[in-house]
């Protein structure tokens, strides 16, 4: 745990080691008069992990959680009148708080991460009859996404605007996928489409997507269930937790 925080926060230990006391506890961030120190995070990660919350134990996760924990602690700080209010702010607590709604509608929506039943299995694996070839967009931020698909749907090419947000010549081109290798989010969103429809903003882990269904057609190499349910398990317990 202590290296993945470690590689997290070296960038700012960087920045925050040369005014600091040699014996100081290293301090990863500073929102208003409140020091977060590498202790303080660490802690609080492994408390999050260890209930089984919305995040992983991966440098992804523990990268998203850093922001999260610094924009819970300006939250506090606001409510208690310990900083003043700046424009400047509303973005950040805006999107906590939009965070925060979202996992708890993935709680009341699924329960508990692990709570994944036989049939949660059964229907992924009968959505992978059918196989969908598709491009995908990401962003960092929803607002973005929104931005750019009013731009598509005033008549930018798709693949123009994957090529120009993402830099790869493929124009988002994800090739053939099923159930068995996309997220639920993203079947759910690509089997309501006809070829050449766009979705979106569609949420998944740290990013939002636009999509563009290609085709679809019946799946001729789908692999017994038996020889998939685990991996499906698993699959379905990092996405529903977030």
């Amino acid at each position: 745990m202590s290296r993945i925080c470690a590689v997290l926060v070296s960038a700012l230990l960087l920045l925050t080691a040369c005014g600091s006391e040699p014996d100081a506890p290293p301090v990863v961030a500073v929102v208003g008069d409140q020091e977060i120190t590498l202790a303080e995070l660490q802690r609080a990660f492994d408390d999050v992990t260890d209930a089984g919350e919305q995040y992983g134990r991966d440098s992804l996760s523990a990268r998203r959680f850093l922001k999260d924990y610094i924009d819970k602690t300006l939250l506090e700080q606001l409510a208690a009148d310990s900083i003043p209010w700046l424009p400047i702010f509303a973005h950040r607590v805006d999107s906590y708080i939009e965070t925060q709604m979202v996992q708890q509608l993935r709680a009341d929506t699924y329960g508990k991460a692990t709570d994944i039943s036989e049939d949660d299995l059964r229907e992924v694996y009968e959505k992978a009859k059918t196989r969908y070839h598709y491009r995908m967009i990401p962003f960092p931020s929803q607002a973005e996404a929104q931005r750019t698909l009013h731009v598509i749907r005033e008549g930018a090419h798709f693949p123009k605007v994957a090529e120009r947000v993402t830099g790869r010549p493929d124009g988002g081109d994800m090739g053939w996928q099923t159930s068995l290798e996309a997220p639920e989010s993203i079947i759910h969103a690509l089997a309501s489409l006809e070829p050449g429809d766009v979705a979106g903003p569609i949420e998944y882990g740290p990013a939002y997507y636009l999509l563009q269904l290609i085709d679809a057609e019946p799946n001729p190499d789908r692999p017994p269930f038996e020889e998939v349910r685990d991996g499906l398990r698993l699959a379905l317990i990092q996405e529903r937790g977030g």
